[in-house]
């Protein structure tokens, strides 16, 4: 699943926009960027699975993008969670959260472990569940274990690689066990 955000405007980009007409638009899951580079200013569309606008909350969020990762989980499948976009667009938030607005992260975890401690009743659980994950970002095009402790020297850069029955995979990053959704957000 492909689902765009877009995020609240911060204030200097309110003042801005003022005057100025809208730069997007959202319809359904097609957005449309007004785009002013070239000679004649244009509308340019994209459509995906999902777009969320300004107004929806990290609760909205979840229900298209982290629900469906957990459902798959509970199936036997892994799941991968990748946000994209520049400085500053809202990924952070989006994946984390803060303490009283929690992002996809936090709630997946919440919900996942209330499945396996018994407290949700509402999917099937296979006879054994074994929860472990991993962490990573990729920035500049290096590749940073987010488990692994910056104290401690990396023998060998991570990288991408591609398996054609094991899928997308970085050998050599940290996968740790959790016994509970507060372990795994620590």
């Amino acid at each position: 699943t492909v689902c765009v955000r877009v995020r609240p405007l911060v204030a200097r980009e309110r003042d801005k926009e003022r005057d100025q007409p809208p730069a997007l638009q959202l319809d359904g899951n097609a957005i449309s960027i007004f785009d002013v580079r070239n000679t004649v200013p244009e509308w340019r569309n994209f459509a995906f699975d999902q777009c969320l606008g300004q107004s929806e909350g990290q609760e909205a969020l979840y229900r298209y993008v982290g629900e469906p990762i957990l459902q798959n989980g509970l199936k036997g499948f892994n799941g991968t969670l990748f946000a994209y976009g520049q400085t500053g667009s809202g990924k952070s938030f989006s994946i984390m959260g803060s303490d009283s607005d929690p992002g996809i992260i936090p709630q997946l975890l919440q919900r996942l472990y209330a499945v396996v401690d018994g407290t949700d009743t509402r999917d099937e659980l296979v006879a054994e569940t074994r929860v472990t994950m991993s962490f990573l970002e990729i920035y500049n095009e290096e590749i940073k274990d987010l488990l692994d402790p910056e104290s401690r020297p990396r023998q060998k850069k991570l990288f991408v690689h591609q398996h054609p029955k094991l899928g997308v995979y970085v050998p050599n990053l940290t996968e740790a066990a959790a016994t509970s959704a507060a372990e795994a957000i620590r």
